[in-house]
């Protein structure tokens, strides 16, 4: 049995290992140790390992590990040669761990401390000096490709002058000649302008030109103008001023989705802000004119969006004539929903019924059977405009509102709701079969499922009710109709 082996590795020497100094050093160096085992010199065959690292303690690895399997060790002494590849010794510290364990045992003990690398391997580092940063003691004459006019090493063979806008001082030192106000260095013709000419950069303003004044006729930041332009004076002062005598004295454009050829934005939490304001001297102009010309898709002339409850997204005003005009075909749009009420005092009996009495009260109808017993049917007409400012309306639901004075004994069996087509024709849009029997204030609400729009040609609505009466004692109210619409 082997008892456990003390070991220790004691370094003797760093070699480089490479041919003379002809040729380019490689990354490989020769390490000689010396290894005891249990105090005394190890003999025999071992197996190493080799860590190279960046510090004396933890630290990163650098490079691979490498094992020597079955290293003769004799007296204790052994020799071998380790590469951890370029760029391992390239001026930092270094640090090398050593694992060793008998021979195929694979009980590898960690010596320690590291071993730092004394300077043998970094002479790997001089490889990359393949040139001279300075050859101050070299001759001209031990140089190899001198320019001809540099061989008597005095560079005067060249003779300069200076052209337009330029200067040649003492030295043959140019200099620029300049011209005008400001500081920059640059030089460029004293009388130019950049009319026609474009700049690119990722700067985050293209261009930007600021006035300090804050008051005055005709203040801007930057004019534009195309023509003899329109002729006014800037009264506001303004960051951009576009004026134009032939066309747009700003004008806008974007291809991007979601992108808006102009802008307006104002930041003032409270006034009368504007973020663009449009206005016309013209006895015939506008003031604001939009245009969405794709012929197309659900596009808009002009938007308008308001984030408060209390705002508008867009408003009119008009203190001697019309706020907002729908011109063309004048129709208008609304997502907004209208209702329309009936009073049940427009009850009608049908003619098949004439036993059935029907009292018109100020809350609505109260119908009594009048001795007869059995199902009875009454007919509501319901007045709604069928086409509002040019868009058809469309019925989206109805409401009933009823009570019975005893829903065991009268109360309503069926209801549907019918549009009139033409005279002899109706068409139904909802019905419903079930037994409405509430002896207190109620309403119930049925959806249509077809035909719900209605037109220039057939808008009447009329609600039909089937009433069910076991005596002439209780009677059913009938308060009326609520109709929902949406023209949009």
């Amino acid at each position: 049995m082997h008892s456990r082996s003390i070991l220790w590795v004691m370094p003797l020497a760093l070699i480089l290992a490479g041919a003379g100094a002809a040729q380019a050093q490689g990354t490989a160096f020769t390490y000689q140790g010396h290894l005891t085992d249990n105090g005394a010199a190890a003999r025999g065959s071992y197996d190493l390992q080799f860590l190279l690292f960046d510090a004396a303690e933890a630290g990163i690895q650098q490079g691979v590990t490498l094992n020597r399997f079955g290293l003769a060790i004799s007296n204790g002494l052994f020799t071998t040669t380790l590469d951890f590849g370029p760029n391992r010794f390239a001026g930092a510290p270094r640090w090398l761990e050593i694992r060793v364990s008998l021979a195929n045992a694979a009980n590898y003990a960690t010596l320690t401390p590291r071993q730092p690398l004394t300077p043998a391997p970094y002479a790997m580092f001089a490889s990359s000096a393949s040139t001279a940063a300075t050859a101050a003691s070299v001759l001209w004459s031990a140089v190899i490709g001198v320019p001809v006019g540099f061989t008597d090493g005095v560079d005067n063979d060249t003779l300069y002058g200076a052209g337009l806008g330029l200067n040649l001082g003492s030295g043959n030192l140019f200099s620029v000649l300049y011209a005008g106000s400001g500081t920059s260095t640059s030089a460029a013709r004293s009388d130019h302008d950049h009319l026609g000419q474009s700049w690119t950069g990722s700067q985050t303003r293209g261009l930007s030109v600021t006035t300090t004044l804050t008051s005055g006729t005709g203040v801007a930041g930057l004019l534009g103008r195309q023509g003899t332009g329109g002729g006014a004076s800037l009264i506001i002062p303004s960051g951009l001023w576009g004026d134009s005598s032939d066309g747009q004295g700003v004008l806008g454009t974007a291809a991007g989705v979601n992108c808006r050829g102009v802008l307006g934005w104002n930041f003032g939490t409270n006034g009368l802000g504007t973020g663009v304001q449009g206005q016309s001297a013209s006895s015939s102009g506008r003031g604001v004119w939009g245009l969405a010309y794709a012929t197309t898709g659900t596009n808009h002339g002009v938007y308008g969006q308001s984030e408060s409850p209390e705002g508008y997204g867009v408003y009119g005003a008009n203190d001697a004539g019309v706020a907002i005009k729908a011109g063309g075909t004048g129709i208008i749009q609304s997502a907004a929903r209208s209702f329309v009420f009936a009073p049940g005092g427009l009850l009608q009996r049908s003619s098949s019924s004439s036993a059935v009495r029907v009292e018109c009260l100020a809350f609505g109808a109260r119908v009594y059977s009048g001795g007869f017993v059995g199902d009875t049917t009454c007919a509501l007409p319901i007045i709604v405009p069928a086409v509002f400012y040019g868009q058809n309306v469309t019925v989206k639901s109805f409401s009933v509102y009823y009570r019975c004075e005893n829903g065991a004994n009268n109360y309503i069996t069926t209801t549907s709701l019918s549009v009139m087509v033409d005279a002899d024709t109706a068409a139904n849009l909802v019905s419903e079969a079930n037994n409405h029997t509430s002896n207190t204030a109620s309403s119930y609400t049925l959806y249509p499922l077809c035909c719900q729009e209605l037109s220039s040609t057939g808008g009447g609505l009329t609600l039909l009710l089937t009433l069910h009466f076991a005596n002439d004692t209780d009677y059913i109210n009938i308060g009326g109709v609520r109709v929902e619409l949406s023209h949009e």
